[in-house]
């Protein structure tokens, strides 16, 4: 049974693909995904003979391709590693919009990939609070691009990558179409009362409600969701992202804007 917790931080550390064997001593249609395979030989997932297994590494340079392309400014943020799972972030400070004076959210570009078959070879697109760097979760609104394909496939993997510019492109063109939203939040005035529903509509840990209230700095919707996402944002794990994904749903959707 692989290890639950993988020990190996270096998201750019080798890998290998090794075929398991049937217990009949034969070859398996599955495979090993090892992480470091000359060192401390970490098991990070198991996979089909067709995954595209892509490497970290070129999981960026793609990203790097694709916002050169567009010629967008981008600087590089987090990233994210867990051994298995993988998340890249630039955030697209041209790319923004206003939801309060000086109180600005920025499109980001999140590449991302998984050794273990969790999360496909791609792009998602996000936004970021520039203020206190508050990562907001909206990939299921704003969308994404996955590549079926890596360098190797020549012409198809360039067709691909073509698609994903004009996929950002667009974004970066209509991101301030979101800001109605997030707006209507810092008129949303909540009570004591709105505040506790809300912890029990999202069914929030007792630690996570502590730590909320602890950044809550004020009686509005926008302010309770970036207590949420600054706590969130800090923990830097995929668990904290999927929670920030749905706590960010749960707020657009009651944003009266």
């Amino acid at each position: 049974m692989r290890p639950r917790t993988l020990t190996v931080t270096d998201p750019f550390t080798p890998i290998a693909k090794h075929p398991l064997l049937t217990p009949q001593g034969l070859q398996s249609s599955r495979y090993a995904i090892v992480l470091d395979p000359t060192g401390e030989a970490q098991e990070a997932g198991i996979v089909t003979e067709d995954y595209n297994l892509v490497e970290n590494r070129e999981v960026v340079e793609t990203a790097e391709r694709v916002i050169q392309a567009g010629s967008l400014q981008a600087i590089p943020d987090k990233v994210l590693f867990d051994g298995r799972r993988f998340r890249q972030r630039w955030i697209l400070p041209q790319q923004s919009f206003d939801v309060q004076p000086e109180d600005i959210v920025a499109l980001t570009l999140d590449a991302t990939n998984s050794y273990d078959g969790s999360t496909r070879f791609g792009l998602s697109f996000n936004l970021q609070r520039l203020i206190c760097s508050n990562g907001m979760v909206v990939d299921q609104l704003l969308g994404g691009f996955r590549f079926k394909h890596n360098h190797s496939h020549g012409d198809i993997f360039d067709e691909e990558v073509e698609q994903a510019v004009e996929r950002l492109m667009a974004l970066a063109t209509n991101v301030h179409l979101l800001a109605p939203k997030f707006q209507a939040m810092t008129r949303q005035k909540l009570s004591i009362q709105g505040i506790q529903r809300v912890f029990h509509e999202l069914e929030t840990p007792r630690p996570l409600v502590a730590d909320v209230f602890q950044e809550l700095e004020g009686n509005r919707a926008w302010d309770l969701y970036n207590a949420f996402t600054h706590v969130l944002t800090r923990q830097e794990t995929f668990g904290a992202e999927h929670t920030n994904r749905r706590v960010t749903q749960y707020f657009l959707d009651r944003a009266r804007g």
